[in-house]
């Protein structure tokens, strides 16, 4: 997977860039880069959990990060691309994500 960021270090709500489906299924892969922060996981999680939804797989990394960044990686399984849509959208705007990216299928 290709994954591009975009937006760090700014105050701006992070861009959100989908690159081009590798597959043909309905899961979606997120990534983002965020502001190292012990509350940002919660923060990541919340707006799943309010619509039901549990990542298949739930990855943060500070390790190989700069010292003030951290990466958080996560799958949705079974996502419509309309929610796919709006999820983007509401995880690009949590207070020290700095950019999103997205691989799935909308």
């Amino acid at each position: 997977m290709a994954f591009e960021f975009a937006g760090f270090g700014t105050s701006e709500p992070a861009q959100v860039r989908p690159n081009t489906p590798v597959r043909t299924s309905r899961n979606a892969a997120f990534r983002l880069r965020a502001t190292r922060d012990p509350g940002l996981i919660a923060r990541v999680v919340e707006p799943l959990a309010k619509r039901g939804l549990v990542p298949a797989v739930l990855e943060a990394r500070c390790r190989g990060m700069p010292p003030d960044e951290m990466l958080v990686m996560m799958q949705i399984d079974d996502i419509d691309p309309h929610l796919q849509e709006v999820i983007a959208a509401t995880l690009g705007a949590i207070i020290g994500v700095s950019s999103v990216t997205v691989v799935g299928p909308a």
